[in-house]
């Protein structure tokens, strides 16, 4: 009898550790794609996001090689890709050669699935532009989770760096 009620509080120690664990983030990684890109054409640059939870904001910051910079005019700017329909982008140069990227939802809409291309950046050069291989650097990307409660939470992905190839 004092073994059963012994086991009947283990039981109950068991499963209150089991629902008052932690939710923790999975893995949420943002990479810089390798791009090629004639300097005279300009480029396309794309990010991907691999995903694990559900995501509905991210923030990041792109360092651009001295000579190019994004393009944001009418006729063409970064776009967000069909994974991210429904969130906003905004793009600021936040100092020379570094973008601050923010994608954000005003109406609850998440990235769509777990793997893939989420935005592009157009990109051009200066006529001088030099051919060769040159980093694009991925920094300061935090990312809003949506947890299984409706509660956001932050996650980091890790920096990363991309290889631009002018030919």
């Amino acid at each position: 009898m004092k073994n059963m009620k012994f086991l009947g509080y283990c039981m109950m120690a068991l499963l209150m550790g089991l629902v008052c664990l932690p939710v923790m983030a999975g893995d949420n990684v943002v990479l810089v794609e390798k791009t090629v890109a004639e300097s005279a054409k300009g480029a396309t640059l794309s990010l991907t996001l691999n995903n694990q939870d559900r995501i509905n904001g991210l923030q990041f910051d792109i360092h651009l090689p001295k000579g190019v910079t994004v393009v944001d005019d009418k006729n063409n700017s970064p776009k967000l890709t069909e994974r991210l329909k429904g969130l906003n982008l905004v793009c600021r140069e936040i100092s020379e050669g570094v973008y601050r990227f923010l994608a954000f939802s005003m109406n609850g809409s998440f990235v769509l699935g777990n793997t893939g291309a989420i935005v592009v950046i157009p990109l051009q050069f200066e006529p001088s532009f030099a051919k060769g291989e040159y980093e694009v650097k991925l920094t300061n990307v935090m990312l809003s989770v949506n947890g299984p409660d409706n509660t956001n939470s932050s996650s980091t992905s890790p920096d990363n760096t991309g290889i631009l190839i002018v030919q």
